[in-house]
C-alpha cells in the first residue's frame, strides 16, 4: 500500500508499529523517522477513521488489528470484518498478535482467511504454538508473514531495541527479509530513528510490510 522500489533486490526489513492511541500526534512523530513503517490500528479505536486517512495521506500503510470475542462463529466473523474493513477500507492487511480465537479456532481462522483472500489483503502474525493461522493463509493464497521479533514488548529501552534491530537485520540479510513489531511510543520511535540513520543501505533496505508480503507471495 506504500510506494516502494527495490531495484537491486536487497534484503528487506519491515517494522509494524501498533498504534494504541496513546501518542497524541503520531504523524508528526514519524516525520523524521527516515522510513515509513506499517501502522497497526484497531478499527474501533478513537478517531480510527480520521487517523487512517492521515496515515494514508502521509504515505504510511495501515494494518487492521481486530480482536474477535471468545465463542465467535464464522458468521459472526463475516459481520465483524465487514464492519472493521468498512471503517478502515484502506487497510492492506490483517495483523494478529498471535493470541485469541483467530489462532485457536480453525473454522474462524478459515473464514477470516477467505475474507482476506477475496479482498486481496495480506496477513501478518506473531507466531505462537503450531502456527495454524499462517498455514491456513498459505492454503488459500493469502500473502502472509510472521513477526521475527517483538522489539519492545517487555519494556526494552532504546539501546536494547537498537541491538535487537541489528540482530534482526543480520538475520534478514541471511533469509532475504524480516518483519519486526513494536509499539508507537516516543522511546521506540527514537530508537528506530537512530538505528535507521546508521544502517548500511548497500546491504539492506527498510521496506513497508506489504513489500515483504508481495515478495513472499511471488
Amino acid at each position: 500500500a506504500s510506494p516502494f522500489a527495490n531495484p537491486d533486490g536487497l534484503p528487506m526489513i519491515s517494522i509494524i508499529l501498533v498504534d494504541d492511541g496513546s501518542m497524541g500526534d503520531p504523524i508528526a512523530t514519524l516525520e523524521n523517522l527516515g522510513f515509513a513503517p506499517t501502522i497497526a490500528m484497531n478499527a474501533l479505536s478513537q478517531d480510527a477513521v480520521v487517523k487512517m486517512a492521515d496515515y494514508r495521506a502521509a504515505g504510511i500503510e495501515v494494518a487492521l488489528q481486530a480482536a474477535l470475542p471468545v465463542g465467535a462463529q464464522p458468521a459472526d466473523v463475516e459481520v465483524a470484518f465487514e464492519a472493521a474493513f468498512g471503517l478502515l477500507p484502506e487497510a492492506a492487511m490483517l495483523f494478529s498478535d498471535g493470541t485469541g480465537i483467530l489462532q485457536n479456532d480453525r473454522s474462524v481462522t478459515a473464514q477470516v482467511m477467505q475474507i482476506l483472500a477475496a479482498d486481496g489483503r495480506g496477513f501478518v502474525t506473531v507466531q505462537r504454538g503450531l502456527g495454524n493461522a499462517l498455514r491456513t493463509a498459505q492454503q488459500v493464497d493469502v500473502a502472509a508473514a510472521t513477526v521475527l521479533r517483538d522489539l519492545d514488548g517487555d519494556g526494552q529501552d532504546p539501546d536494547a531495541i537498537v541491538r535487537a534491530l541489528d540482530q534482526a537485520a543480520f538475520q534478514a540479510r541471511q533469509s532475504g527479509g524480516a518483519v519486526l513489531m513494536g509499539r508507537l511510543t516516543p522511546s521506540t520511535v527514537q530508537a528506530l530513528q537512530d538505528w535507521a540513520a546508521d544502517i548500511d543501505t548497500d546491504q539492506i533496505v527498510i521496506a513497508p510490510v506489504s513489500a515483504i508480503l508481495l515478495d513472499q507471495s511471488e
